[in-house]
């Protein structure tokens, strides 16, 4: 009796309280008394000598509400699912009875109950490091055990399988490397999720959000490992103080050699989608003007990285380099022969990439001023009317700035300018630092107001160029003004440096590649009696070709390389594989008619264009070694083009 008294005297305590607490008056925590000691039955006097196993067997069964078990007996999981529960009911109950307060308090509990059963199905370090006595139990249940973070991080791997059973499945039926990618892939996407709420926990919302994205990242390669396409390992980006992402190599031995993440057909470039495919000639602009950008990027990543001292990056762009050139040799090949144009995949590459513009030198900055928008009409003009043109000016000299002018573009009040021009600037010079943080560009709209009249300023636009100094690329839309008014309207424009005036800098990013399906063509008819006379001396060659390299040019190469083919092992099997070639290569064409000979003609033009273009490259990058090769070749390919064409005159 004394101690239902002591209850109820607390109980009259916590509803003091809570109409305190629902006042808006404060209450000390430390005030509030302790959850009740467990009840203990008393055991009746008769049976007071019964066997100790009847006692043990009665004990649970006589448990108090305070070690109430949860309805779902599924451990810890099971303990907060049961706690949430009963907080429902009380948010519950409180939304029916009008207690706003109350409700909104429990809200905040169950909000706290929502995070530690996300750290238990995350488990690991997660759960492990998730604070479960700061969870305040409800009405009789008592305090979780003292175990809780072990067994949430015990508990992990059974609430991670349940999640991804189906995909778990799937792996151990697909079995072989499909299967171990699949089961990487799986793991992976678990630790991205992980990191990102621990992350999230500490305060570090960019990493967290980073993390996330990873994660999501992960479910188109997820779905073409499931579809049982190889998938390049090697991409999946590094967790929080990795220097690389070590399930690429832990399954190296099953990762393919490219990667396999297939690009939608939304993402694809708009000259290679819908109607534009049905134009031949147009699809192979595309995927020639594709593949020689692709190119340049390789080289320059390749070339940057090797000197910053990546050569493990500066390889992979290499062998990307590599890549693109097979597949516009073969490109280019296609199309010389009249074929229709091979069939392509873009894909998703995940690499660490210089910030920079390849194809503007070291002190060029370029300016493009791209569309006018909603450009505002002077007083008595119609849109008709109106006829605008933009001033450029860069004020790295005050005695004399740097101006260029787009064309006239009459009758809009959107404008499309698309003018592009560049301007010299002395990046290590310290007035050029100055005037990008201090002037930065000026763009001054000119109108026409008619004849014999001087040209009317619309409005002027100032951009700032500070953020050249860590990005190499600015595009934005800045609005006109006449002094510090504004008169409505605004300038797209574009500015771009070779590399930020801090100097290079990497990023991880993902990179839209495009590879070329190599396919060997079947002879035509007129040919296949010629092809059955040659036997297997073409192979090597695709059927019903012409060679598609330069005779004169192999044994250049070959002669560069014989000197070292006695001490060099690598270099002999290069001598070998050269001659083969050109063996192949000279059986083939001693089988093709004049029409041939003269498709192959134009393969040599072809190649010393190609030539050509690589020697201006590598000159750009001052290499010069490489462009004294390069020339070389050209004139080889020049010279078997002089005596082929002779001969068929």
């Amino acid at each position: 009796t004394e101690e239902a008294l002591e209850l109820l005297r607390v109980h009259r305590q916590f509803d003091e309280a809570v109409k305190a607490v629902q006042g808006g008056e404060t209450v000390d925590p430390d005030d509030v008394p302790g959850p009740p000691p467990p009840l203990t039955p008393k055991p009746p006097a008769p049976q007071a000598a019964q066997p100790p196993q009847q006692q043990q067997q009665q004990q649970p069964a006589a448990q108090p509400a305070a070690a109430k078990p949860s309805a779902s007996g599924g451990g810890l999981a099971g303990e907060l699912a049961a706690r949430q529960a009963a907080y429902k009911q009380l948010q519950t109950k409180a939304q029916e009875a009008g207690d706003s307060g109350k409700a909104r308090r429990m809200g905040r509990i169950l909000s706290q109950y929502a995070e530690a059963v996300a750290a238990v199905r995350a488990g690991g370090p997660t759960a492990a490091g998730y604070d479960f006595s700061s969870l305040p139990p409800p009405p009789g249940f008592g305090p979780l055990p003292a175990a809780a973070p072990a067994a949430a991080a015990k508990s992990a791997g059974s609430s991670g399988a349940s999640a991804g059973a189906a995909a778990a499945a799937a792996a151990t039926a697909m079995g072989g490397k499909a299967g171990a990618q699949l089961r990487v892939l799986m793991q992976r996407q678990q630790q991205y999720k992980l990191a990102a709420v621990q992350a999230k926990r500490t305060g570090d919302m960019a990493t967290a959000k980073r993390m996330l994205g990873y994660a999501r990242g992960c479910e188109p390669m997820l779905q073409a490992a499931q579809a049982g396409l190889p998938v390049d390992l090697a991409q999946l980006p590094p967790l929080p103080g990795e220097s690389a992402a070590p399930a690429a190599a832990a399954a190296a031995p099953a990762a393919a050699p490219s990667a396999a993440v297939i690009c939608e057909v939304s993402e694809l470039p708009k000259e290679l989608q819908g109607n534009a495919l049905k134009d031949p000639e147009a699809v192979y602009d595309a995927l020639e003007k594709t593949l020689k950008e692709k190119l340049a990027l390789a080289e320059e990543n390749a070339r940057r990285f090797k000197s910053m001292g990546q050569i493990a990056t500066a390889d992979r762009w290499a062998k990307l380099g590599r890549s693109a050139t097979a597949d516009l040799d073969y490109l280019l090949g296609q199309r010389r022969l009249k074929r229709p144009p091979p069939k392509f995949n873009f894909i998703w590459q995940s690499v660490s990439a210089v910030r920079c513009n390849p194809d503007l030198g070291e002190n060029t900055l370029e300016v493009k001023v791209l569309n006018g928008i909603s450009l505002p009409l002077p007083e008595g003009f119609k849109e008709s009317d109106l006829e605008t043109q933009v001033k450029i000016e860069l004020p790295i000299s005050t005695e004399s700035p740097l101006t260029q002018s787009t064309g006239w573009v009459k009758a809009s009040a959107n404008p499309s300018y698309d003018f592009a021009t560049r301007f010299e600037v002395n990046r290590k010079a310290r007035s050029t630092a100055r005037v990008f943080k201090t002037r930065g560009l000026k763009f001054d709209v000119m109108y026409r107001r008619g004849f014999l009249k001087k040209d009317g300023l619309l409005g002027s636009a100032t951009m700032k160029l500070e953020d050249l100094e860590t990005q190499c690329t600015l595009h934005r839309g800045i609005d006109l003004m006449d002094g510090r008014k504004a008169v409505g309207g605004r300038l797209e424009v574009q500015v771009r440096l070779r590399e930020p005036l801090s100097g290079a800098q990497t990023d991880q990013v993902r990179e839209q590649w495009l590879l070329i399906e190599h396919t060997n063509q079947e002879l035509p008819p007129s040919r296949q009696a010629s092809a059955s006379r040659a036997g297997g001396s073409r192979a090597g060659h695709p059927q019903g070709s012409v060679p598609e390299s330069s005779a004169y040019v192999l044994q250049y190469e070959i002669s560069l390389l014989k000197p070292h083919a006695g001490t060099n092992s690598k270099a002999a099997e290069a001598v070998r594989g050269l001659e083969q070639r050109l063996a192949q290569h000279k059986q083939l064409l001693a089988n093709c008619g004049e029409a041939e000979k003269r498709q192959y003609c134009s393969v040599l033009q072809q190649l010393s264009a190609t030539y050509a273009q690589h020697a201006k490259s590598a000159l750009q990058e001052k290499d010069r070694g490489k462009a004294e090769k390069f020339l070389k070749k050209k004139k080889e390919a020049d010279r078997e083009f002089q005596d082929v064409s002779s001969r068929l005159r």
